[in-house]
């Protein structure tokens, strides 16, 4: 038998054998990033659009450290 389950279903399945350490509040970076447009059996089309800046894993009110750079 087999069965087909979204990714979504797969994500909040809590299991999937691969246990995470938790991870501390970090600042992703924005870029660019391609992502495939349209129906799987039909005509495709690549757009290049920009991903915002996030905060992962912060609450409203995390501390913050900022580092001094020499330039």
């Amino acid at each position: 038998m087999v069965t087909i389950r979204s990714l979504p279903t797969l994500m909040n399945a809590g299991g999937g054998g691969v246990e995470c350490s938790p991870k501390r509040p970090h600042a992703r970076r924005g870029h660019w990033h391609n992502y495939w447009t349209g129906p799987r059996s039909g005509e495709r089309k690549l757009v290049l659009r920009w991903v915002e800046p996030m905060f992962i894993h912060g609450g409203e009110f995390d501390e913050v450290t900022v580092h001094p750079v020499k330039i």
